[in-house]
């Protein structure tokens, strides 16, 4: 007889270290307590575990809920650090010289806004500072302005403010820019600005978003531009993930087919590619998820083990989390682990029911179908909408954006190899320019705006219990669908 859950160790400790983080997020209103709703929370477990895993040995079973009860404590001490340190490096406010590297650069109406890292005020160490209006610097210029400062609260409605969960310290006003003091060097800039030379030779918006395409720099298009993609429902292209290191990785795998050296030699190799990508692309936490999700399928395979999909995602969340613990509670890693999982434990039951549709075309729609379920409530709560032309735009975009990811790379290598012949990424943009003339019409498609907080537990249970992680009969599984189904249905009649 099946056991009702496929529980997995890894699971349970990546979710109890992200209990610890939310936990901490809120202790500004529950001070210490927090400790003992994480105790209760391992104690339930471990009474749940009577129920669900009674056959079981208890004291194997009683390790396992003191192993969830340290891992949640350490998601809690990570982001506790990390809020003292964020206290400890607000500068007072004033006039000041502050010198510093670009983090972050994105248009807005009133110019660039510009995050810099590592900053010296007047040359004391301080916090991360966001400014707006400045004109022609990019990320990992090394920059010096001069203005007024203010620092931003690290606490806000009972909780830790977005502005310490964004790491930004303070905030310029009036703000100068004084100089340009060069770069931050490294591998991975010179990496970036030699794909940047490439790419935006040519003026234009497909150059931009074909630069947003290969390492998530979305920069240089306008609110306008993303809001085409936003509302069309493919604006994740733009996030350098699974698709994208997915791609790189089935690249590199079938290279390495053809050069006769050892399996653990290979997978380490892959993997050091795919961790170079991440940093190239910034070691965003969507792509970082994505390489040491391959990198734990690597490893799975090169020691004669069978990959487990959902093994190797929750060793990516852990690490993610207790890396920077305040990415767990953002909405990109939030959306990016929970859209993954989905496919990974929705897709399959999804594609049994359609296999009739052909083997591709059934995989391709119940990944698209699984990703927009998990997709939907995150993006209603967060962003304010959820595009109902999605999953069409997705079917068609998809497979045409696969097909010219690989041909920016080709197009990136024949022009440095020949850069006097420039010809090729003429295709690559040609289809960018029809995509986006595309995203153009449909953004224009309703939205969906409503999504009752009340049914949002209840919506993501049915879910889990319907996909293959829980070995429930047909008829609970069928129910499941029916209120996944009826709560979309409400969505869509509230709407």
């Amino acid at each position: 007889m099946k056991k009702f859950l496929n529980f997995r160790l890894l699971t349970a400790l990546a979710i109890s270290i992200i209990c610890g983080t939310v936990a901490c997020h809120f202790r500004p209103t529950v001070g210490n307590y927090g400790f003992l709703i994480l105790i209760g929370l391992c104690l339930s477990g471990f009474l749940l575990s009577e129920i669900l895993f009674k056959a079981t040995p208890r004291l194997k079973r009683a390790v396992v809920a003191a192993a969830c009860l340290f891992f949640a404590l350490c998601g809690y001490g990570r982001l506790l650090i990390a809020a003292e340190t964020f206290k400890a490096e607000n500068a007072p406010s004033g006039e000041y010289t502050v010198t510093g590297t670009v983090r972050e650069v994105s248009k807005t109406s009133s110019g660039l806004k510009v995050i810099m890292k590592d900053c010296l005020y007047d040359g004391e160490r301080g916090g991360d500072l966001v400014v707006y209006g400045l004109e022609s610097v990019a990320a990992d210029d090394i920059i010096t302005v001069k203005g007024k400062v203010y620092p931003l609260p690290a606490e806000q409605g009972g909780k830790y403010s977005y502005y310490l969960l964004q790491n930004i310290s303070a905030a310029g006003y009036d703000v100068s820019l004084v100089s340009v003091d060069g770069n931050a060097g490294g591998v991975f800039h010179a990496v970036r600005s030699g794909i940047k030379s490439v790419l935006l030779k040519e003026g234009g918006t497909s150059p931009d978003v074909a630069l947003a395409v290969v390492i998530g720099d979305a920069s240089r298009l306008d609110e306008e531009e993303k809001n085409n993609f936003r509302l069309t429902g493919i604006a994740h292209i733009f996030a350098v993930s699974g698709m994208h290191v997915g791609l790189l990785f089935l690249s590199l795998s079938f290279v390495f087919r053809f050069i006769k050296i050892k399996r653990g030699i290979k997978s380490a190799i892959i993997f050091l590619a795919l961790a170079f990508y991440s940093g190239v692309c910034g070691f965003s936490a969507s792509s970082l998820r994505a390489a040491l999700m391959c990198g734990a399928y690597l490893f799975a395979r090169s020691i004669g083990e069978k990959p487990d999909g959902v093994n190797a995602l929750s060793l990516a969340a852990a690490i993610v989390a207790l890396i920077s613990p305040t990415d767990v509670l953002g909405v990109g890693y939030i959306l990016s682990f929970t859209v993954s999982l989905s496919i990974l434990a929705v897709s399959p039951p999804i594609r049994r029911k359609t296999a009739f549709l052909g083997e591709k075309f059934s995989l391709a729609f119940a990944v698209l179908i699984a990703a927009e379920l998990a997709a939907f409530p995150i993006s209603v709560i967060y962003f304010g909408y959820f595009p109902t032309v999605a999953l069409i735009a997705n079917l068609l975009f998809i497979p045409i954006i696969t097909a010219t990811y690989y041909l920016l790379w080709a197009g990136i290598i024949i022009d440095l190899i020949l850069p006097f012949l420039s010809v090729g990424l003429i295709l690559p943009y040609l289809v960018f320019d029809g995509i986006y003339a595309l995203t153009s019409i449909l953004s224009a498609s309703p939205t969906l705006t409503v999504f009752p907080k009340f049914c949002l537990a209840a919506y993501y249970i049915a879910i889990f219990i319907a996909s293959d992680l829980v070995n429930a009969g047909k008829a609970v599984k069928r129910v499941c669908v029916g209120a996944v189904a009826a709560v979309i249905f409400i969505c869509v009649i509230l709407n």
